[in-house]
């Protein structure tokens, strides 16, 4: 069964906040990752790192750099994730 929007989202929401203290009612979709969260360079890869352990996907690093907000990322995972 695949995994609906909000599933992905707290997951996702978790990982930020174990991973760099993110508050989980600050995680929402539009958020940008780079911007607002100010994730970039080798802390975007290890939130990614996380994100693939936890989901099981792969997520080449090439694909990582388009990502511009947390929708972007479930997004994509809706489509992998299930």
């Amino acid at each position: 069964m695949a995994l609906s929007e909000q599933e992905i989202l707290d997951g996702i929401a978790d990982i930020l906040h174990e991973e760099i203290g993110v508050p989980l009612r600050e995680v929402g979709l539009g958020k940008r990752l780079g911007e607002d969260l100010g994730l970039a360079g080798s802390d975007l890869l290890e939130i990614f790192a996380t994100v693939r352990e936890r989901f099981a996907v792969e997520l080449p690093e090439d694909e990582i750099t388009t990502f511009a907000t947390i929708g972007d990322v479930v997004a994509h995972l809706q489509g992998t994730v299930g």
